[in-house]
């Protein structure tokens, strides 16, 4: 038989006896394609935004998937977890800490002024040091309220009331007014 071929030298001899059938496919191959519009490359954020649109239709498509991984992939490294969050807080406490009280002002801004009238001012005797200002529940029912709704005290309290669209029934005292209001049952200013 002889000795077998390189695989090179076969497609070189090949490509030699069939030249006129290879470049009547060419001619073929390209008339074929050539009024297809060729792929413009698109931009950087193009690109990302067709990734984040993928990868949106994905997580619709697999949000069961998704969660139960997510749960499980929690149980496994929760403890890691547990251990960085603990080593990142004391690490930038002062900064953390800083923010939850802004957060905590604003809040109370917010509350005050919308349950306040003309100016933030106790609703009985009109006092304005806002250090001994506080919400006060109208109809006297804090504690049923804080029952029914689950709501803390304090900087949560603030929480609910702005997520709930500051709903009826509160308004601003004095501490003096709001603890006179709760022993006697209307505030001492209005008892004389």
């Amino acid at each position: 038989m002889g000795e077998p071929r390189l695989r090179s030298e076969y497609l070189r001899q090949y490509r030699k006896k069939n030249a006129e059938k290879i470049r009547q496919y060419k001619k073929e191959y390209y008339q074929q394609h050539k009024k297809m519009p060729t792929q413009i490359p698109l931009s950087e954020i193009e690109r990302k935004k067709r990734a984040y649109e993928c990868q949106k239709r994905w997580r619709k498509k697999n949000r069961e998937r998704l969660r139960l991984w997510s749960k499980n992939y929690w149980r496994k490294h929760q403890q890691s977890y547990r251990v960085k969050a603990r080593e990142s807080y004391y690490r930038n406490r002062d900064s953390i800490l800083a923010h939850h009280k802004q957060s905590y002002i604003r809040d109370k801004q917010r509350v005050y002024e919308h349950y306040s009238l003309n100016g933030i001012k106790c609703a009985c005797c009109g006092c304005y040091d806002e250090w001994a200002l506080s919400i006060d529940h109208i109809k006297n029912n804090g504690k049923e309220e804080r029952r029914e709704f689950k709501q803390g005290t304090g900087s949560s309290f603030y929480k609910w009331l702005i997520k709930n669209n500051f709903p009826d029934g509160y308004q601003v005292l004095c501490r003096n007014c709001n603890w006179g209001k709760k022993i006697f049952g209307e505030c001492p200013h209005k008892m004389h």
